[in-house]
């Protein structure tokens, strides 16, 4: 089936005999974009609508796939409820969305249709979200009969398609004293196949495709931390999953197993640190990028275009916002909830405040410390941020010198705040070192992703503690600790560790085949 041209449809809408009956699709025909996605886009705050959004998203990842007509209908459901405000903003936005997406050649044919021509909008869309924008469209819209989904029946009626959901006798055959009579004729818009249904019973099947509908990008719009990294730098990476959770925020709970044990609330604390870290380490991504359009005149490739578009509005403003406020909270649960895990100077500095501002010692001098830690925070964001910057304005060649520094300041800026074990340490230099050899081997002009990182990394660790001669007379806590960073890294590696292993035995068969090229003449 061809798409009929945007002319030859308006013009044979505006011939129809008055019996026949015109059904319209609403998203993308009338409307020239989908009001579900335009509603959820239209959330606020946005973070909490991306953070219902992929949580929906992840619940639907783990059913069923014929679950997945009920995606729409849950993500709504769940932002209406979680938000309810964003009805009362939608409807108050109505009259400026109906300026800016209506399909005005559309609705001007349609409109002009006699009065007592049958005009009907059927849509797959919530109708609790269309019915207030077909209101704002003129007083013709607002008296046509409007069939649409409800939250409760989106699923079920996607699943049976559209002429299961016209009213009786729209598209079949109506009985008459006289015999039965044939179904009036029928004309139907709409932009998708999925209508087929109706498109098949249709003497006017009118299946367009509109130059200016557009499709609404979610979330693309304003700041969220960490999309840029996760969509944009990392897409189809899992980002946040892999690297911010398990790798860094994991990886912080072994290095600072002794203090999560001792403080379990710790756990929470570290992935406040983690969230905070990350949402301004992802400045430097964005930076990065834009140092390598305007300084290296980088063009960017048409698959990374979008990646490099989108460095030049990562808002870094409402970034520093975001990670003081994760820092604060962070910072407070740690001081409040798991003060024995803290470093013994704070409790000195706890002290000293409590003697300087009497009488009020216990309220003034805990704000008082709250103030100083986060502060501390902050200053090692900046010092990290400052690093960064460097790292990007110096020649490609000397940054091979400033990438371990990055990576030491994932970790270290922790140890101000939380004790740091040396079993811990190693696992912190096992880290960077790991990291900064395949970058070496990167800016040489050799193949990055074949180094095995992860199972150098736990090289470096199992050596580093064996070499560590306190550890076979160390507490409990601190063995358990080393024997828990030596299986998550095995766990990790594991893969590597086979390639690696594969290697050695193709040597040992190639030693077999040929013993004179072997050996040393």
């Amino acid at each position: 089936m061809q798409p009929t041209p945007e002319r030859q449809a308006l013009d044979a809408l505006s011939s129809l005999p008055p019996q026949a009956r015109v059904v319209v699709d609403f998203d993308d025909t009338l409307w020239l974009t989908n009001s579900t996605q335009l509603y959820v886009d239209s959330v606020r705050p946005r973070w909490l609508a991306w953070v219902l959004f992929k949580l929906v998203a992840l619940v639907f990842r783990g059913l069923p796939t014929r679950c997945a007509p009920w995606r729409d209908a849950a993500t709504v459901a769940c932002l209406t409820l979680c938000c309810p405000w964003a009805w009362w903003v939608w409807r108050r936005r109505a009259p400026q969305l109906v300026r800016r997406h209506t399909n005005q050649p559309l609705a001007q044919a349609l409109a002009a249709l006699p009065p007592q021509q049958a005009l009907l909008v059927c849509s797959f869309g919530m109708a609790f979200l269309i019915r207030p924008l077909l209101a704002q469209m003129g007083p013709r819209w607002a008296k046509v009969p409007l069939v649409a989904s409800s939250v409760w029946s989106n699923g079920r009626d996607r699943q049976r398609g559209k002429r299961a959901m016209l009213p009786p006798g729209w598209c079949d055959a109506v009985a008459s004293p006289s015999g039965t009579q044939p179904p009036p004729p029928l004309a139907v818009v709409t932009d998708s196949l999925d209508d087929q249904d109706l498109l098949a019973l249709a003497r006017w099947p009118l299946w367009v495709k509109w130059r200016a509908a557009r499709d609404v990008p979610l979330f693309r719009r304003g700041y969220l931390p960490l999309r840029y990294s996760h969509v944009l730098r990392h897409p189809n990476a899992g980002f946040v999953w892999r690297v911010v959770l398990v790798e860094e925020w994991v990886g912080l709970l072994l290095v600072f197993a002794p203090a999560v044990w001792q403080a379990p609330m710790l756990a929470l604390a570290l992935l406040w640190l983690v969230l905070s870290f990350w949402v301004i380490y992802e400045q430097g991504y964005a930076e990065n990028d834009r140092v390598a359009v305007h300084l290296e005149h980088k063009l960017a490739a048409p698959a990374e275009r979008e990646r490099f578009e989108g460095a030049f509005h990562s808002g870094e403003r409402w970034a520093w916002c975001w990670a003081a406020c994760l820092g604060a909270l962070a910072v407070a649960l740690l001081h409040w909830v798991a003060e024995d895990a803290m470093q013994p100077w704070w409790g000195s500095l706890h002290a000293w405040l409590g003697e300087r501002l009497p009488p009020t010692q216990g309220a003034w001098s805990a704000v008082g410390l709250w103030w100083v830690m986060g502060a501390t925070w902050v200053a090692a964001l900046v010092g990290m941020r400052l690093t960064y910057r460097a790292y990007n304005l110096v020649q490609p060649a000397a940054r091979v010198w400033l990438y371990p520094v990055l990576q030491l300041w994932k970790t270290l800026p922790v140890a101000l705040l939380v004790p740091l074990h040396p079993v811990g340490l190693v696992f912190v230099w096992a880290y960077a070192l790991s990291r900064w050899f395949p970058y070496w081997i990167y800016r040489t002009g050799g193949n990055r992703t074949a180094f095995p990182e992860l199972f150098l990394r736990t090289v470096l660790l199992v050596v580093g503690l064996l070499s560590f001669g306190q550890l076979w007379t160390a507490d409990v806590v601190v063995q358990l600790q080393a024997a828990a960073m030596v299986a998550y890294m095995l766990r990790r590696a594991r893969w590597e560790g086979r390639h690696v292993s594969k290697s050695f035995v193709l040597l040992r068969h190639a030693d077999a085949d040929y013993p004179s090229q072997s050996r040393l003449q």
